[in-house]
């Protein structure tokens, strides 16, 4: 990978941890698909759905379907 791409997985990555996290208490608990992290992120860098997907993944979040979608289970710190 090449530094701007290392540079854009750190601020996902940065960003995500910042915001949610994949356990936590019910009341805080929400719903985000990877292209509403991808819009979030938009004025920031230019990541892929796949990429947000793959790091979400791997930081351990959990997903449920609702209305036939992937949505990513997260805690709202």
């Amino acid at each position: 990978m090449n530094e701007e791409r290392d540079l854009t997985t750190e601020l996902t990555v940065r960003y995500i941890a910042e915001n949610y996290t994949p356990i936590g208490d019910s009341d805080k608990k929400d719903y985000i698909t990877s292209a509403d992290i991808v819009r979030e992120l938009a004025e920031m860098v230019t990541i892929s759905i796949q990429e947000v997907t793959l790091l979400m993944d791997k930081a351990g979040f959990k997903t449920e379907f609702i209305d036939g979608k992937p949505h990513w289970v997260v805690y709202e710190k």
